[in-house]
């Protein structure tokens, strides 16, 4: 027959063991945590890159939208030249028909 002593070192023994369940399960579920983190992170990573390459094609296009603007200014600032001494032109010539004709 176990005495009082015997009852109380298996109850602590019981307990400890519990103690130690207890912190292997917080264990074995913190590295489960942290297997489910690192693929989460692969998967924000992959997802950045993916960003990151996204950002640099709008980049690169951004710039050749600019360019375009930028030629397309300069073609109107020749066609305005050009319409501006035609018709500085049209006006010489019709200023000298006129006073041809007076």
């Amino acid at each position: 027959m176990p005495t009082e002593t015997d009852l109380r070192l298996i109850t602590e023994v019981g307990g400890f063991a519990i103690v130690i369940a207890g912190i292997v399960w917080n264990a074995a579920t913190m590295v489960a945590g942290f297997k489910n983190h690192a693929e989460e992170l692969k998967d924000m990573h992959e997802d950045m890159d993916k960003l990151k390459e996204a950002l640099s094609i709008v980049a690169v296009q951004k710039d050749q939208i600019q360019g375009l603007r930028e030629s397309q200014i300069q073609n109107t600032k020749r066609n305005d030249e050009t319409f501006t001494r035609v018709f500085s032109i049209l006006d010489r010539l019709q200023d000298v028909s006129r006073t041809a004709t007076r």
